[in-house]
């Protein structure tokens, strides 16, 4: 938990062109891993995205990301101010998504939007720089937290960029675990995506 004084930031990037039709997920916490995993070429094949890959990837970007707060639903970003979630309490903040830029003219191969949600109560302001890549079906965002109000900003605990379901088929989930200052720092390993979702997130503030 802490107080703002002026500015934080997270950012996150997701590839989406696993979306398919079963709902799995949900936020991201360590849990156990499996085989140590070695890399394979793959064939050209294997990495093509289709035009089905890329209208649910822009579904998702649209509904989570750049629309979402306006359209009703929490976006794929969260926080709590004093304990209250940002999904808990979409009224109290005015959500606004800037036009989208021409394609490469803020970040190479995508097109970028900045969006920013106001809770003038709180006297905070979330702004969100995302871009999404349409040849890769692939999103990012950043998002950052100003104080713009005349004093100490409320308690902010649970600022995560990234606390969203990804609807994908079943799949192996590739990840680290991060630093924990040992010989075995950031190796690769896989676990199996289970039905009721695979969670994974940073270990007291560490990445």
């Amino acid at each position: 938990m802490f107080i703002i004084r002026r500015l934080i930031a997270l950012t996150v990037s997701v590839l989406l062109p696993v979306l398919g039709d079963t709902a799995v997920g949900g936020f991201l916490r360590y849990g156990a891993f499996t085989d140590k995993v070695c890399f394979e070429p793959l064939a050209a094949e294997e990495l093509e995205v289709t035009p089905g890959d890329r209208a649910r990837a822009r579904s998702w970007y649209e509904e989570n990301i750049l629309f979402a707060g306006q359209n009703g639903k929490a976006p794929a970003y969260t926080l709590s101010v004093n304990g209250a979630k940002l999904g808990d309490t979409l009224s109290r903040w005015e959500f606004s998504a800037g036009e989208e830029s021409e394609e490469g003219a803020v970040r190479r191969g995508g097109r970028t939007a900045v969006i920013t949600a106001e809770n003038r109560g709180a006297g905070l302001e979330l702004t969100v720089e995302a871009t999404y890549y349409d040849a890769y079906a692939t999103c990012e965002w950043t998002v950052s937290v100003r104080n713009t109000g005349q004093k100490r900003s409320g308690i902010i605990s649970g600022l995560y960029a990234a606390k969203c379901r990804l609807p994908v088929r079943k799949a192996d989930v590739y990840l680290s675990r991060g630093s924990a200052d040992d010989a075995a720092d950031f190796t690769m390993y896989k676990t199996k995506s289970p039905s009721r979702g695979v969670n994974i997130a940073c270990a007291e503030g560490r990445s």
